[in-house]
């Protein structure tokens, strides 16, 4: 934790633009977690403010999915719904990250109370280890009495803050909506109260999105199916009431300014209206993670010295476009599995998956099995699987992505290949990958109930295939393999040991760790072991920062890891 006067210094000192300039990551996007906390301090100098995701008394499951969208390029809706662990657990996980390395940045701590009480019990929790408190006075999508609900009123910001600094004297910013007919004012009650610095803007609105061919709302949540407007469409916006901030307050008071800032005349441009610190927020949708680095270094760059170097660096095209498909074919398979077959293809690489949407009812992510036709294998676990088990040919599905990244290569001659469950969706492009570049292939799937064997002549094109239920113990199949690889049986050929095969696992973590360890046990290196590690995944485009794990972003970087990997996080 550093001391309250070196932050507010680094702060003030970070205006006008200067090679000692720093960015800052703004509340729910990216540095949502530890891990991203962590990686985003560890790889981005240039970044030296992180704040983390809204942090609650209780935890908030927040909203169903889709809860981002992007109706335009470089321009989104949101409705995450101030989805969080709860301080208990958000204060845990931080607490023990910086035990084991403390962090080089600023560290900005959000929380959202709907009471003063609440807030005063969020700032107290947690004043021991931020370096800044930021009350998100703001959010446009939460329910009532969060958020907005408070901001809007500078009678109550002002009432809350006078209570809130009686408790603590830690660092406390005071997030501002600009959806109020006087943010300047709002600002000053806030200051007025005992609010250390203003963080502004959040989402502009909300409003609502609908999809262009049904004409369905896009976002599910009790506001209406409404969400904020970030990005793009709000630069204008932001700069006009960070100004109106700056001419409320004078030159004194650290401002965090945000909202559509994509290049580095968009940070100048901020930085002149009044910001002290410029947050980065939509624009990571843009820069894929292993770009990061060289990203942040650019636009630094280009924030000193002027250009636009750093765009080079950005994707171009919208990752969030829903494509309609018809259900062409069902197979219904024992133990609520079904395979369901699209009109048209998708051309895609071993370990991508995309997402499905039924207005109405949501979107979930989805591994493909097969790309032509395009093919899902589905089980029945929840709301929006339970209305894919009622679609019949004909009915209309949409399709986004594609998203995460192809599996890593080995220079094995054998690959093995587990799979439990519907984790056999992503191995029958694994399989072809791999017999496709002259390897010995060997599929082995677990089952829960006899007759899921989905699609099996299609791995027989691409090697050997052998099914095992469950039979009342999970993970039988991983017996077999092993039988089959110690023995030298059918379906091998020639004698494999286990020191010349790698080993590809996908299914649920306890089926992957049995797969793991029984096959490291016969000789076989922790590096030719790879894990599908099948996160929470929300948003696909990297900004919920919900499918972290081991500080990557799986939507983004692929959810395999080598079993040595997991080993040392």
């Amino acid at each position: 934790m550093m001391d309250k006067k070196k932050v507010l210094e680094l702060l003030k000192g970070n205006n006008p633009v200067n090679s000692s300039t720093f960015f800052a990551t703004v509340s729910g996007v990216v540095t949502t977690n530890p891990g991203m906390v962590r990686r985003v301090d560890n790889d981005i100098p240039e970044i030296g403010l992180i704040t983390t995701k809204s942090f609650q008394v209780k935890p908030n499951p927040g909203n169903r999915e889709p809860v981002i969208v992007e109706p335009e390029e470089g321009s989104f809706g949101n409705a995450v719904g101030l989805r969080n662990p709860g301080m208990e657990e958000g204060l845990k996980g931080l607490e023990e990250m910086i035990s084991k390395k403390p962090l080089r940045s600023i560290l900005n701590v959000s929380v959202s109370g709907n009471s003063v009480e609440e807030f005063v019990t969020l700032v107290k929790y947690f004043e021991g280890l931020a370096d800044i408190i930021e009350l998100n006075l703001s959010c446009p999508h939460a329910t009532g009495g969060y958020g907005m609900a408070i901001g809007k009123d500078p009678e109550v910001v002002y009432t809350y803050l006078i209570e809130i600094r009686k408790s603590t004297d830690a660092l406390v910013f005071a997030k501002l909506t600009p959806n109020v007919e006087s943010i300047g004012e709002t600002a000053l009650a806030a200051v007025e109260g005992g609010a250390d610095g203003i963080t502004a803007i959040n989402t502009v609105g909300p409003r609502l999105y609908t999809e262009p061919v049904s004409g369905a709302p896009l976002l599910l949540n009790a506001s209406g199916n409404k969400g904020g407007m970030s990005g793009r469409w709000i630069k204008e916006t932001a700069l006009e009431k960070v100004g109106e901030i700056r001419k409320a307050l004078g030159p004194d008071i650290p401002i965090i300014g945000m909202g559509g800032i994509e290049n580095g005349n968009d940070v100048r441009n901020m930085m002149n209206a009044g910001a002290d610190v410029a947050g980065i927020g939509s624009l990571f949708a843009s820069v894929e993670p292993w770009n990061w680095q060289d990203f942040f270094k650019s636009l630094k760059t280009d924030l000193v010295e002027g250009g636009d170097s750093a765009s080079r660096l950005k994707r171009t095209d919208s990752g969030m476009k829903y494509e309609p498909h018809t259900v062409t074919q069902i197979k219904d398979l024992p133990g609520d599995v079904r395979i369901i077959q699209l009109d048209g293809k998708i051309k895609y690489d071993a370990g991508q998956f995309a997402f499905l949407w039924i207005p109405g009812t949501g979107e979930k992510p989805f591994s493909i099995m097969s790309g032509d036709p395009l093919t899902f294998l589905i089980k029945k676990k929840g709301i929006f699987t339970s209305r894919v088990m009622e679609l019949e040919a004909g009915d209309r599905i949409f399709v986004r992505g594609l998203y995460g990244k192809s599996a890593p290569e080995t220079d094995k001659e054998t690959v093995l290949i587990a799979a439990g469950g519907t984790g056999l969706a992503s191995a029958l492009k694994l399989a072809e990958k791999f017999a496709g570049e002259g390897k010995s292939v060997h599929t082995f799937h677990g089952m829960s109930t006899p007759g899921q064997e989905a699609m099996a002549d299609d791995f027989l094109g691409f090697g050997s295939y052998t099914a095992v239920p469950d039979g009342g113990k999970a993970g039988r199949v991983i017996n077999r393999m092993m039988e089959a690889l110690r023995e030298n049986t059918s379906p091998f050929d020639g004698g494999i040991s286990a020191a010349g095969c790698a080993l590809y696992t996908i299914g649920p973590l306890p089926f992957m760790e049995k797969a793991a360890y029984a096959f490291t046990a016969e000789r076989g290196s922790a590096d030719d072991v790879l894990l599908s590690i099948e996160t929470h995944t929300k948003c696909g485009v990297g900004l919920c920062g919900e499918c972290e794990c081991g500080g990557h972003l799986t939507c983004r970087e692929g959810t395999w890891f080598k079993w040595s990997e997991m080993n040392e996080n």
